[in-house]
């Protein structure tokens, strides 16, 4: 699990492989001697006042829901922003390496470099590609699947940004955001949802 902490420019990687619940249910150590005990990352994960930042929060709040008992909340999701500040069809949503060419614009070396990151992290856990998924259960863990999980949140708070000044001027589109938003964290009470579903990419008919 893959973690940005923006005030700190630093992204943790939390093995929840090895860890299992004690990576969520362990407090955080008290700052200085004679002080309480900090917080767990379930509590900061299920605290609606503490914003976490997705790209299509669906799958995780899923599997954080069911693998661990975490109710996410507090949840800001950059899919449905790019969606709402969008000019033209408003049919699909985008893949997050889509939103970051088109609203970020990397350089052409920052780019190849995250595209490497995505490509040869795939190329690890794929049996298409020629890989295993049990790769994730090696320690140490590979350099490439370190990049991989990187690839999937450094650019998130620049999106955040981007979004965000655009939003200033759509007031309307908040209340939409907000709603499909809690839309999609419902979806992982529900037994029959698909991870994978051909529908994942189409948009909330009223928003088209």
């Amino acid at each position: 699990m893959e973690i940005f902490v923006r005030p700190l420019d630093t992204v943790f990687l939390i093995d929840i492989t090895t860890l299992d619940q004690l990576a969520f249910n362990t407090a955080a150590a008290p700052q200085r001697s004679g002080t309480r005990r900090g917080p767990t990352l379930k509590y900061l994960l299920e605290c609606p006042d503490v914003p976490k930042v997705f790209y299509d929060v669906r799958n995780d709040a899923d599997n954080l829901l069911n693998a661990h008992d975490i109710s996410l909340k507090g949840v800001i999701d950059l899919q449905l922003y790019e969606l709402a500040v969008r000019v033209g069809s408003k049919r699909f949503f985008n893949p997050l390496s889509l939103s970051i060419m088109n609203d970020i614009r990397p350089s052409e070396s920052a780019q190849k470099q995250w595209s490497d990151w995505i490509n040869n992290g795939q190329k690890a856990i794929s049996p298409d590609l020629g890989g295993d998924l049990r790769v994730w259960d090696e320690r140490p863990l590979r350099p490439e699947l370190i990049n991989y999980c990187l690839a999937d949140v450094v650019y998130l708070p620049r999106l955040l940004d981007v979004y965000e000044a655009k939003l200033a001027s759509k007031p309307e589109w908040r209340k939409k955001i907000e709603l499909e938003c809690q839309s999609r964290l419902k979806l992982a009470e529900d037994f029959a949802y698909e991870a994978n579903g051909k529908l994942m990419a189409r948009a909330p008919a009223d928003w088209r």
